[in-house]
């Protein structure tokens, strides 16, 4: 599926006060091939629409900076089946490194089962971090299942650009 991650600031941390306050809206468009999925409840592709609302804290404690996520997803349910709603969860570190461009990575981030009945997902993550400019940034990551309902392992890369 496709997934649109629009986040805004809240609040930015200052000097007196480095405490950032965010929002994220998850929307995901049902655009996968759902008759490959059809066996996996906890599967994300439902062939249909869901929203998430995340909230986001962030913390400096110069070089490391801490990163709280706490979401719910309304979980759209096909027919024939009953799929609950998922809250998500996660904390998030950042290490800045000698090298001013490059970033040290660390996650532990879970979320509940949308089928309800095998139990939460919960993986960790560890990665870097390239700031290509004051606007862009590169990042690679490995991903690790920490539970049976999570994939055993994974990788992710990333771009991210600030307006």
């Amino acid at each position: 599926d496709v997934t649109i991650r629009p986040k805004i600031l809240f609040l930015k941390g200052r000097e007196a006060n480095p405490l950032f306050l965010a929002g994220e809206v998850a929307l995901k468009f049902p655009s996968c091939d759902q008759a490959s999925n059809a066996a996996s409840v906890t599967s994300a592709c439902t062939g249909e629409t869901d929203l998430g609302l995340i909230a986001i804290a962030t913390k400096e404690f110069s070089p490391l900076t801490v990163h709280l996520n706490v979401g719910y997803t309304f979980v759209g349910s096909p027919p024939g089946q009953t799929l609950d709603d998922v809250i998500s969860y996660a904390l998030a570190f950042e290490y800045a490194t000698i090298l001013p461009a490059i970033t040290m990575l660390a996650e532990v981030s879970g979320e509940t089962d949308r089928g309800g009945a095998s139990g939460d997902a919960v993986s960790g993550l560890f990665g870097v971090m390239y700031g290509v400019n004051r606007r862009m940034r590169l990042d690679s990551s490995l991903v690790i299942g920490l539970t049976s309902q999570s994939p055993d392992y994974g990788a992710l890369l990333g771009v991210s650009y600030t307006f």
